[in-house]
């Protein structure tokens, strides 16, 4: 196993309240739901990351909320990554982005996201920020 790296990712939404809807994507797999994440590029933050994957993974645009939600541990690529969550409060939603073709984009309620990754690394982040939204 590689040393651990570190990545950025988004649990995107928008609404208020029960209005709320967060946006999920495909892995790259197709087999599983999971929130826009990615490798922090030499030279990039950690923010100018995770808002670049927004983009490319799941073609949504906005802005960040400080600080970050929360962290999970992946292994992936034989590599063991720390990955660092914000939430994001989706401004735009663009209706072709760059990896539209290798995943599926879903906006759903909190409680249905919830489920849809039941037992994945992320749904305690997930957790995190329902209760930062509530």
């Amino acid at each position: 196993m590689k040393p651990g790296r570190k990545q950025a990712g988004v649990i995107p939404y928008r609404g208020q309240g029960k209005q709320t809807l967060f946006c999920l994507i495909t892995t790259s797999s197709g087999r599983h739901w999971t929130f826009p994440k990615g490798i922090i590029e030499v030279g990039d933050s950690i923010h100018g990351a995770a808002l670049r994957e927004a983009l490319e993974e799941a073609g949504v645009h906005g802005q960040l909320v400080d600080p970050a939600v929360g962290t999970f541990q992946q292994q992936k690529w034989d590599t063991e990554f720390l990955v660092e969550m914000y939430l994001m409060t989706v401004s735009r939603v663009d209706e072709t982005w760059p990896e539209q073709y290798q995943r599926q984009r879903k906006w759903c309620s909190g409680e249905t996201a919830l489920a849809l990754v039941s037992g994945r690394p992320v749904e305690d982040v997930l957790v995190a920020a329902l209760v930062r939204l509530a």
